[in-house]
């Protein structure tokens, strides 16, 4: 709790939400007495300090939430309670966004698998879609068939056509055409090493 040494009857307390939620959410509770407290409400404000998940949309919330409190507490002293309704309000409030954020995330997670399971979902097989699939698929059978057919023939044709080595291998002449050449006293070939 700070004390302001300008005016007197004003002061700040820090206001924390509970640990337990993970990353500690803190505002400031500025308080400044009127002449009449408590009989009539001190003027107040609150200030986000550390704040990572409640925003100013939250401040008007808690404001609302104090101004009831205030009401029910006129007559006795009253800012412990609205500090610790405040706490109360903060955390409560964590709790529910933290809850949306979860809740949130599962809906996308169902999204994802029910997108996933349509994947192993086919068409349901009546007779009806039987007979179109095996008409489509006999007709796809016979296309490969002939197609088929020709390419057997190209590659028989291919088979039909030598290379040179195998041309070579089958033509003995060929074979021996260099060991006459040089019997017969063919040119030299001069070798450079």
């Amino acid at each position: 709790m700070d004390h302001n040494e300008e005016t007197p009857n004003s002061f700040k307390i820090r206001v924390e939400s509970d640990a337990e939620l993970g990353a500690e959410e803190a505002a400031l509770l500025l308080i400044e007495y009127t002449e009449n407290y408590p009989e009539e409400a001190p003027k107040y404000d609150i200030e986000l300090v550390d704040s990572i998940r409640l925003n100013q949309s939250d401040i008007i919330a808690f404001k609302d939430s104090l101004k009831e409190l205030i009401g029910d507490c006129l007559g006795m002293a009253m800012v412990y309670t609205m500090a610790y309704g405040l706490k109360e309000s903060m955390t409560a409030r964590i709790i529910q966004k933290e809850e949306e954020k979860t809740r949130m995330e599962n809906e996308r997670l169902d999204k994802e698998i029910a997108l996933e399971q349509q994947k192993f979902i086919g068409t349901p097989v009546t007779t009806e879609t039987f007979n179109v699939w095996k008409q489509t698929f006999e007709e796809e059978l016979a296309a490969e068939q002939s197609l088929g057919k020709l390419e057997i023939k190209k590659a028989d044709s291919k088979k039909l056509k030598l290379n040179g080595r195998e041309l070579f291998e089958q033509d003995r002449t060929l074979a021996n055409s260099d060991t006459i050449f040089i019997a017969e006293g063919g040119d030299q070939v001069p070798l450079k090493v």
